[in-house]
């Protein structure tokens, strides 16, 4: 009958008695063709298959199939209704332990009491609560009973509660399992919520290891109760173990990106690599500390982050995987006028309200593991107009934030000109973050670029003879020589006038004038650059190399100056007052 009037509805069903003849006899079968199918008190049926509108079953006693029960009458039939085997005795489950294609020997069952196991009695005094509880299992498939396993938890304790029943198999199977509260929850004001947390089985076969995934186990202690503040979570500070060793390291994380792409050692630039972690990261303490958790990180970006962690950059130099170090160091080349094939072109950027003129850099701290932020500020400029938002993720410590910080803000404070000229073949001679010199054919630029055409030396002095007038009118001048291999002298020249076009500097091994080769004509002969010793010739950075149709290249090299270093060894001072 359908509910009505606040009565529950009543599914149609009867009750059949033997050997009584007490009770109301059964009557009153409602008119028409009728189904009624009769069996004993506890039967069970598992469905084989379901097709549409057509269900298969068989019946179980007690957990096997009966295979003498001849089955329900054929009919055809637009409704049924399927009923768990749980809804009378509230089981949860049955669940599989582990996938069908496996088998365990073990398994456990967590039960959660997150408000404890605690009665009450009249005066709100706390007693002893039982909780009584069934766990079943029993080969899947087999159609085998049910092997029960029961128990109880006797307690007063109002924390959280968890407990770990684990049951070892006589023989290993895939098995399935079912548990169920054995007595009423929440009587008599008692507090003893139950939960079924968690099934765990123990596999036969267990892999040593997965391809392409880091595994590791922890073991966790506490003590018997949880702060009221807890949010039950632990950190952990996990190090990923190189293949090739150098955990943390930077050269070590650049081989095991490199590796993991598929690239070999002979396409890995090690010496360098190898010269840059003995010379500069592991003296400074610079090491890589970041996790790549997002998959729209190409492998470029996260080859720049790991050299960005100290203080370097990537690059691919002759083919190969390869980094700089980022700094104060000494030049690569000349670029002269007799290189380019036009004339050097200048950009100037003016000061504006628009430029950055404060840094805050947002690093980890690795006590908290909460983000903070590093302020990077210049001693005459404490507050300023504007300011960037630095997001650092690979470094671990104030110091460190603050150096590349304190470097974004130099730049952005005196990096002001950008050089950009078109040689033939000379340009391919650099690679990115090199530091050139550059220099132009302007009469007030104070910079004079000449063929050498002559030279004698002794053990004392090396007398030039040049192809340009040279002026010594310029206070202090100074020269660079750039030899015929196409390296610069490693160091500023003061020399001495002889006349207009010849003077003399003091005799160096460095300069190896007798490997000079002056007589051949397909030799180019050396240069050397003239200039004032105030202003100079200008230092750039190769920050673009790029190829033209007419077998040209252009360079593209911002200014370099010592300046955008000077914090490159500083300690935090702490956030402006």
């Amino acid at each position: 009958t359908a509910s009505t009037g606040g009565s529950p509805a009543v599914t149609a069903n009867v009750t059949l008695a033997y050997n009584s003849t007490t009770g109301t006899a059964f009557s009153g079968m409602p008119e028409g063709v009728q189904r009624l199918s009769l069996a004993h008190r506890g039967n069970e049926y598992q469905i084989v298959s379901a097709d549409g509108t057509t269900a298969t079953v068989v019946r179980l006693v007690n957990g096997s199939v009966d295979e003498s029960w001849p089955g329900f009458t054929a009919r055809t039939m637009i409704d049924y209704e399927a009923t768990g085997l749980n809804d009378t005795l509230s089981w949860l489950g049955p669940f599989l332990v582990c996938p069908e294609n496996e088998t365990v020997d073990m398994f456990e069952v967590n039960f959660s009491f997150p408000n404890g196991i605690c009665g009450f009695d009249s005066k709100g005094k706390k007693r002893i609560r039982h909780v009584e509880w069934e766990i079943q299992y029993r080969v899947y498939g087999s159609g085998s009973g049910w092997v029960s396993h029961q128990g109880e938890y006797a307690l007063k304790n109002i924390n959280g509660l968890g407990f770990t029943e684990r049951i070892t198999l006589s023989s290993p199977g895939l098995v399935e399992v079912r548990c169920r509260r054995r007595n009423e929850q929440g009587s008599n004001n008692s507090r003893d919520n139950m939960y079924w947390q968690a099934l765990r089985g123990r596999l036969l076969a267990r892999p040593v290891s997965y391809s392409g995934v880091t595994t590791w186990a922890i073991t966790v202690e506490t003590g018997g109760k949880l702060a009221a503040q807890s949010d039950r979570r632990v950190s952990v500070v996990a190090t990923r173990e190189y293949e090739g060793g150098g955990n943390r390291t930077i050269s070590g994380a650049f081989r095991h990106v490199a590796n993991s792409l598929g690239f070999n050692a002979n396409q890995l630039d090690t010496s360098a690599i190898n010269a840059l972690e003995t010379a500069w990261w592991t003296p400074r303490g610079e090491y890589f500390d970041y996790e790549a958790s997002s998959d729209s990180a190409s492998a470029k970006d996260i080859f720049d982050k790991i050299t960005e962690a100290g203080m370097s950059y990537f690059l691919l130099s002759d083919g190969l995987l390869s980094a700089g170090r980022e700094g104060i160091k000494t030049w690569t080349g000349i670029i002269t006028p007799q290189d380019t094939v036009e004339e050097m072109q200048t950009s100037f950027r003016a000061p504006s309200d628009d430029d950055y003129d404060g840094v805050d850099v947002t690093y980890i701290n690795p006590v908290t593991w909460a983000e903070e932020i590093v302020q990077c500020r210049t001693a005459d400029n404490p507050v300023p107009r504007k300011v960037e938002s630095y997001s650092l993720g690979i470094v671990m410590t104030a110091d460190r934030a603050y150096r590349i910080g304190m470097r974004r803000l130099m730049k952005y404070l005196h990096q002001r000109r950008t050089y950009e000229c078109t040689t033939e073949l000379l340009g391919w001679c650099y690679q990115f973050g090199d530091h050139i010199i550059l220099s132009d054919d302007i009469p007030t630029g104070k910079t004079i670029s000449c063929l050498i055409e002559g030279v004698t030396f002794d053990d004392e002095v090396i007398t030039l003879t040049v192809t340009e007038l040279l002026d010594w009118s310029y206070a202090n001048p100074r020269c660079w020589i750039q030899f015929q291999g196409g390296r610069p002298s490693t160091r500023l020249l003061t020399p001495t006038r002889v006349d207009d076009f010849t003077l003399t500097i003091p005799y160096n091994d460095d300069l190896h004038p007798e490997d000079w080769i002056m007589d051949d004509p397909d030799v180019e002969l050396p240069r050397l650059l003239f200039c004032d010793s105030e202003k100079g010739a200008r230092h750039g950075i190769v920050q673009e190399i790029v190829p033209s149709d007419d077998c040209t290249c252009q360079v593209t090299a911002p200014e370099y100056k010592e300046i955008f270093y000077a914090y490159d060894d500083a300690t935090y001072p702490g956030d402006v007052a």
